[in-house]
């Protein structure tokens, strides 16, 4: 492979093939290079908020999830907020349920602590509900919910956003330093595990301009495409906020390049909008957090002005729901570019809803590693038959749809290769094997984290496959990832990731200078 200005000038299965100088060949016989990862749904700022934070992720008890809170607390001011890491779950607990408000007291009642679960839950303890003014009498927010004790009291639970950001908003701003720190630091975690690309699904106007401040400093390790979540509030309050960022999808350059805008229409596990009751509720269906007719207006001002969108949808009233929003805004602007309107999970998309979508032309992200850390949950939430439907890839794939991979941390792991692995094996981590009917094979599963990832974000001519002409980003491993039995695939870790011919990730100096 020869290298020019970060992009592949020749490539040969034979050295003595190439023309070029000596000097920039690269021959390593024995390393095997695939291109580099897309990961098409991932949380990179939020990632880079955890760095700093009580890594309580592999936690296996309450009692040690506290004791890390605590040990934190024995070095940190009083009064100053306290915040943990997000990629965990309750069920990998040995109690196989969220902490108390109570019981994160017995970490500190001199801090205010939040312990975030993914991004749908957090849990606070009795300083942070006191902050917040948050008490028996607070009525659960429009699409959030605030989690109680059998006498009515706050648990500490807050589901969904609107529950969330009654702390959340509490939270201080964090030094400038610290937060670009943070960020350069989690780039650089994501150019360890093979990702050369990220597709930030929930980027605020204020961490726009923090992903700005890092690249502007060359401190961001991989490319990111950022979504710019669309605001809270009135049509006419998020339609002026739109006008107000001045941009739109498309603008930036090879590294930091804004993809689009990102609604949510309804939660995740636990408020994911069904059509048919929750198995374990049969007075609930979840909620959809949009009104129809509101989305098409938001949505047809922005295609207009040059915005691609994604929306989040888990169950399958939500993913119909965004469908007739989408075949709305597509009937309304016929000109708009086919893979410009994207379904951001649609877990339970059947075949009627699948082929809407690819007869208009919506392509589809879908993350597996969610379903690996909420198996149990969504079995119990769900019932047996609907989670046996969960993420159907294969089918979504055979019927032609344009669909890519990631991981969604930090609702799952941050691991592409485990990402992979879920997609083939469709294992989880209490349920077992849900769907599969839906597994695929390793080379297709890689497929959907490079080159059907560079099509759905629409950089195909640019990435995910090693080209004449591409760009340099690719990884190695010391072993063939097709060969190695699947298992041990899951825990397969790069020796080298490139990123338009610069080494983001090199600790053995296997890149020549």
């Amino acid at each position: 492979m020869i290298i020019r200005e970060g992009r592949i000038l020749e490539l040969s299965e034979n050295l003595d093939d190439l023309s070029g100088d000596s000097d920039s060949k690269v021959a390593r016989s024995d390393l095997f290079i695939l291109p580099g990862f897309i990961d098409t749904h991932t949380h990179l700022i939020q990632a880079s908020y955890a760095v700093f934070d009580v890594q309580i992720d592999n936690a296996k008890s309450l009692n040690e999830l506290i004791a890390l809170i605590k040990e934190r607390a024995n070095s940190t001011p009083e009064g100053t907020w306290i915040r943990t890491s997000a990629a965990w779950h309750e069920m990998n607990l040995l109690e196989k349920r969220f902490p108390t408000a109570k019981e994160l007291d017995e970490a500190t009642t001199k801090h205010p602590v939040l312990v975030k679960r993914g991004g749908h839950n957090d849990v606070v303890n009795s300083y942070a509900l006191r902050l917040a003014g948050i008490t028996k009498d607070t009525l659960d927010p429009k699409g959030g919910r605030i989690g109680r004790d059998e006498n009515g009291e706050p648990n500490g639970l807050l589901v969904q956003s609107a529950a969330q950001q009654l702390v959340e908003k509490l939270l201080p701003t964090q030094p400038m330093k610290k937060l670009i720190e943070g960020l350069s630091q989690a780039s650089l975690n994501f150019a360890s595990l093979g990702i050369t690309t990220v597709r930030d699904a929930a980027v605020n106007n204020d961490e726009r301009l923090l992903y700005q401040t890092v690249w502007k400093q060359g401190r961001l390790a991989v490319r990111v495409r950022p979504m710019i979540t669309i605001i809270r509030g009135t049509v006419p309050q998020q339609i002026t906020a739109l006008d107000g960022l001045a941009v739109s999808s498309g603008f930036g350059d090879e590294v930091l390049k804004i993809w689009g805008l990102k609604a949510v229409m309804d939660g995740g596990a636990e408020a994911a909008a069904l059509v048919d009751p929750y198995a374990n509720n049969k007075n609930y269906t979840g909620f959809l957090f949009w009104k129809p007719e509101d989305l098409i207006e938001v949505l047809n001002h922005a295609v207009r002005r040059g915005w691609k969108v994604g929306t989040h949808c888990v169950g399958d009233r939500a993913v119909k729901t965004t469908l007739d929003v989408y075949e709305k805004v597509i009937k309304d602007n016929p000109e708009i570019e086919a893979g410009s309107l994207v379904l951001e999970h649609a877990f339970l998309a059947d075949d009627e809803q699948r082929a809407r979508a690819i007869k208009l032309g919506v392509s589809v992200t879908v993350q597996h590693p969610p379903i690996f850390t909420l198996g149990s949950e969504l079995v119990e939430n769900f019932g047996a038959e609907r989670a046996g439907k969960l993420l159907p890839v294969r089918s979504w794939i055979e019927e032609g749809a344009v669909v890519a991979a990631g991981d969604d941390y930090p609702a799952g792991t941050l691991n592409p290769m485990g990402s992979m692995w879920g997609l083939v094996t469709r294992k989880t981590g209490g349920a077992g094997v849900l769907g599969a009917d839906e597994s695929i094979s390793r080379e297709t599963a890689i497929e959907l984290y490079t080159r059907e990832a560079a099509r759905l974000i629409g950089e195909f001519n640019d990435i995910g496959t090693l080209e004449q002409g591409k760009f340099a980003d690719f990884v190695a491993f010391e072993k063939d990832p097709f060969e190695v039995p699947i298992d041990e695939f899951r825990g397969m870790k790069p020796v080298l990731t490139v990123v338009g011919g610069n080494p983001v990730f090199d600790p053995y100096n296997l890149f020549p200078s």
